[in-house]
């Protein structure tokens, strides 16, 4: 009995120590996971902010050179030649010439592209001093692709091409036509209108599908425009070339990818094997005819897609961390930083090898786990030392303890000095069965008290059948509170309705009308009593401010919302004094989106807004804008400037959002007009189910544009009520028209 009790001991106290070690290892090595994840994450985030930097500034060089190559254009060469260009195809062949044209070579090239083969005909027809300008344009442009360090550099006007650096056979072709229809070069000609370059990022364009375009706008060409294409080969130019001349050592591998998550540049294992990749592709189920492609180009951009959690972390968060299975094949921690320019959205991807990246940690770990153990079992052998001596007064203490329990008032602790308990524990165990008598006493006092409680108990039974009738008394005093609750509630309901009365009031700041303006007018169609369209003038120094906004919401949370934000742009202006037109409109962004984070759901939707400021004394006017755009008379110029697309759901990521100014200078200017509109009557239906739309509006403007102002609002207005017809209004419209000069 005594060994199975002395046995049980042990297991007790080794069982604890075990647990004790078990929990100081697992504790230790959370610590050192947290520290070594912390170590290779920010050395392989300071790898990914200096490869950033460092393309950023590179992307920058680019666009720095050929900004001043396009300076550095003959302007009257170019003219020359597209003014003869517009001869050839004004002067119609006769039929003989014609003839010839179908027959040439070139009408064959050229696919039956009459045009461009009347211009080749006419060409080959000129005589050498005409064609000395060709010669001279091309030999410029071979000068400017040296300089650039790219493959080609194209030059062309709105219609067709002027002149290239390395194909001839490219001069007289449409800018849209067959061969370079993906280019979309007449859309990103409309993206240049307030840019001087803009890049064009392509994957898929057969016969460039490794190549990056940056078209430029050639300056000081009095009314007509021309642009230079330069034509980079995406694994020569000096961006990849860089990115791989990072030290191994440092990471696995580093790469870009675009939005669409295919790679922009090589990657180490494809320079290293081709072969290797190309099979591993193919086993994932590429295209044969891809793979051929890339196996003669010796390139796989455009073609190998990164995994969809990079793509989707990518897209969320300018940088980022994250694990898996690398393009290269093997397990790595990723780390992604957003690199944006005009017409470029890619990311920087660097990888690190989890192996290699935690190698030295490892070790760690190692010495440091097996140094715990060393002092584990040492320790569990001072407890199988100790536990064994200690056994035998604690079995003594057991009994002890047990005869107190069962005998309390005859307990006599000199019968258990001879059982292995030391003097020390005798004298407590004496002084413990003097407290245990001790309560025996209080115990028998507790029992009379307790007696007494009970018959306290009934008496209060007896009174608390005299509290019924009480309850009576309560029930009509309930009544007379709930009569209560019912006019305060009409009360509440009164209070409702003047609020909402207040809600109702104008949308226009009164500051309008004491502006220092020519003439202005404004129109506001609300769809209901409550509008959440409104418009804000402010006037400090030499500058005015002029705002038009729509809250996209309906009742009163337009009305709250209008409030809000008026209120935030009053801060703006006259508290914090901001000047700039994209400064203050970064501002109210910034603070509406402090409001969306609260419980406070009125901005659930995304916002409109126009801000513009006129500096008099400078004679300039800036505009910025939130999903809205504006027109712009300067004499019988008539522009429309776009603001920045974006809503309220889509920048709930913690990203700084950064507004484009246009400046629209009015010195030397006789007739200045400025239009501010929401999208209420462009959005307006008519009869038929078709919206006014944009177009519309500003066809509509520059016909009424030369009369007063007054007459601009009553034609404006009966414009959009005949449109209107008999259909619900979609949408508060609201317009405001101001002179300037």
């Amino acid at each position: 009995m005594f060994r199975k009790i002395q046995s049980s001991i042990f297991s007790y106290f080794f069982t604890i120590v075990i647990l004790a070690l078990f929990v100081l290892v697992v504790v230790v090595n959370s610590i050192l996971t947290r520290f070594e994840n912390k170590a290779v994450e920010e050395r392989l985030e300071d790898v990914t902010l200096a490869i950033a930097d460092y393309l950023t500034k590179t992307i920058q060089n680019e666009e720095r050179t050929i900004s001043l190559l396009s300076e550095a254009l003959s302007i009257e060469n170019i003219t020359a030649i597209d003014q003869s260009f517009s001869s050839f195809t004004e002067k119609k062949p006769t039929s003989k010439e014609w003839g010839k044209i179908t027959n040439s070579s070139f009408y064959k090239e050229n696919g039956g592209d009459s045009l461009q083969s009347v211009i080749q005909y006419n060409l080959n027809k000129s005589s050498n001093r005409k064609k000395t300008g060709i010669v001279a344009l091309r030999k410029n442009l071979e000068h400017f692709q040296k300089i650039a360090d790219v493959e080609e550099v194209i030059l062309f006007n709105k219609e067709r091409i002027l002149g290239s650096s390395k194909r001839d056979q490219l001069v007289g072709k449409p800018i849209d036509g067959k061969g370079l229809e993906n280019l979309k070069l007449s859309h990103k000609i409309r993206l240049l209108q307030n840019k001087s370059s803009q890049w064009i990022d392509l994957t898929t364009f057969l016969d460039v599908g490794k190549r990056v375009f940056l078209l430029s706008k050639v300056p000081n060409t009095e009314g007509r425009s021309f642009f230079l294409l330069y034509v980079y080969n995406a694994n020569k130019w000096n961006l990849n070339a860089q990115i791989s001349n990072v030290e191994e050592s440092e990471t696995a591998d580093i790469y870009l990818i675009g939005k669409d998550g295919k790679l922009r540049s090589s990657i180490r294992a494809f320079n290293k094997n081709p072969s290797e990749v190309l099979l591993r592709l193919s086993q994932q189920g590429v295209a044969e005819k891809d793979l051929s492609k890339a196996k003669k180009e010796n390139s796989i951009i455009g073609l190998l897609k990164v995994s969809d959690e990079v793509i989707e972390m990518s897209n969320s968060n300018i940088m980022a961390s994250s694990e898996g299975v690398s393009v290269n094949g093997v397990n790595a921690i990723f780390m992604t930083h957003w690199l944006k320019s005009d017409g470029i959205d890619w990311r920087v991807v660097v990888e690190w090898g989890k192996d290699e990246a935690f190698a030295q940690w490892y070790k760690v770990r190692f010495y440091l786990n097996a140094l715990l153990l060393v002092i584990g079992i040492f320790f569990l052998l001072g407890v199988i030392y100790g536990g064994r001596r200690l056994a035998k007064p604690i079995y003594a203490l057991k009994n002890a303890l047990d005869d107190l329990a069962e005998k309390p008032l005859a307990f006599n602790y000199m019968n258990f000095s001879e059982k292995g308990i030391s003097n020390d524990m005798l004298q407590k165990m004496d002084i413990l069965g003097n407290e245990v008598k001790r309560l025996h006493e209080v115990q028998r006092e507790m029992e009379l008290k307790l007696s007494e409680s009970s018959n306290i108990v009934s008496q209060q039974h007896k009174q608390n059948e005299s509290l019924s009738s009480k309850e009576q008394n309560l029930i009509t005093e309930n009544k007379n509170l709930n009569t209560q609750v019912v006019a305060l509630e009409q009360e509440i309901d009164a209070h409702y309705k003047s609020v909402k009365k207040i809600l109702k009031l104008s949308m226009y700041d009164s500051s309008l009308y004491h502006l220092s303006l020519e003439s202005h007018f404004h129109i506001h169609k609300a769809k209901e009593q409550i509008s959440g369209d409104f418009i804000c003038t402010y006037e400090r120094d030499s500058r005015v401010f002029f705002f038009l906004g729509d809250t996209g919401k309906e009742s009163i949370k337009a009305a709250l919302s209008r409030m809000v934000i008026t209120s935030i742009i009053n801060e703006v202006v006259n508290v914090k004094r901001l000047a700039s037109a994209s400064r203050i409109l970064e501002a109210i962004h910034k603070n509406i989106l402090e409001v969306t984070k609260s419980e406070d759901l009125i901005f659930e939707e995304g916002l409109r807004l126009s801000v513009c400021v006129w500096d008099r004394q400078k004679q300039m006017l800036e505009f910025s804008g939130l999903n809205q755009s504006i027109f712009v008379l300067r004499d019988e110029n008539f522009e429309e400037l776009m603001g920045d697309e974006l809503t309220l759901e889509a920048n709930n990521v913690e990203s700084q959002f950064i507004a484009n100014t246009q400046y629209i200078p009015l010195n030397r200017v006789k007739n200045a007009l400025l239009y501010l509109f929401s999208d209420g009557m462009i959005r307006q239906k008519n009869n038929d189910n078709e919206e006014f739309t944009q177009k519309r509006l500003k066809e509509l403007l520059i016909d009424v544009h030369a009369e007063d102002l007054n007459i601009q609002k009553e034609y404006i207005e009966k414009t959009f009520i005949e449109w209107k017809g008999n259909t619900v209004q979609n949408d508060d419209a609201s317009i405001l028209g101001l002179r300037l000069i």
